[in-house]
């Protein structure tokens, strides 16, 4: 895992990746930045709303005043790691390649992932983040645990998405993958802990696919 960690890091940060991934990340914030500027007044009163009805609940305290902005704020940086998730799926298929054939000349990687099917995983994975986000917001706000329960929600989020495209590319079949199941759930999770870090949440998506690659193709090796 430390071998394919370190091709991954020395993948993500060289110019066959960086460009892609600032470009999909910046381009995911302005896509939002508009939409969100207009109706920031009225989410951050919701949230002030909301406050007031489970103002019962102690961990949602906080969220009165100043501090709903700030949940407004997160929000909006859970819409653009959902965006650069999608916008991976749809043109991240190329690096993956390219960097199949850089570290791997040897073995095949001659599938090739539809985008319509990469699109349904995407976003049936981040319905489902959505979903549970909404019904068990509250927990966010409860110390440690909140951040251990968001730290899963994104790996629910990244892991589906993930072993589809790579799959792909490698033109794996269902049993094949299911093999690696839980291979993918620990990279979906580690992946996942990037999100908590502003900018290289860009990254995340590609990430995980990357070290799947890696995980599987360095086996065959």
């Amino acid at each position: 895992m430390q071998s394919n960690l370190s091709k991954t890091f020395g993948d993500i940060l060289s110019w066959d990746v960086l460009p892609f991934v600032l470009l999909v990340g910046i381009g995911s914030v302005i896509v939002w930045i508009v939409p969100l500027w207009w109706i920031w007044g009225g989410v951050v009163h919701g949230i002030e709303w909301l406050a007031g009805l489970t103002s019962w609940t102690q961990s949602w305290q906080h969220l009165e005043g100043a501090d709903s902005f700030w949940t407004a704020f997160k929000i909006g940086y859970v819409l653009v790691t959902i965006t650069v998730s999608i916008a991976t799926a749809i043109w991240g298929e190329k690096i993956l390649r390219r960097l199949a054939r850089k570290h791997y000349p040897h073995l095949a990687a001659t599938g090739s992932g539809k985008i319509h099917r990469s699109l349904y995983y995407n976003l049936k994975a981040n319905g489902k983040f959505l979903l549970l986000l909404l019904v068990t917001f509250p927990l966010l706000f409860i110390p440690y645990l909140g951040k251990l329960w968001l730290l899963y929600l994104w790996s629910i989020q990244i892991k589906e998405p993930t072993v589809y495209d790579v799959g792909a590319l490698l033109d794996m079949d269902t049993q094949t993958l299911r093999q690696h199941t839980r291979q993918s759930r620990w990279i979906s999770l580690l992946a996942a802990a990037l999100n908590f870090i502003p900018i290289v949440n860009f990254f995340v998506p590609l990430f995980a696919q990357i070290l799947f690659l890696h995980a599987i193709l360095d086996k065959k090796a």
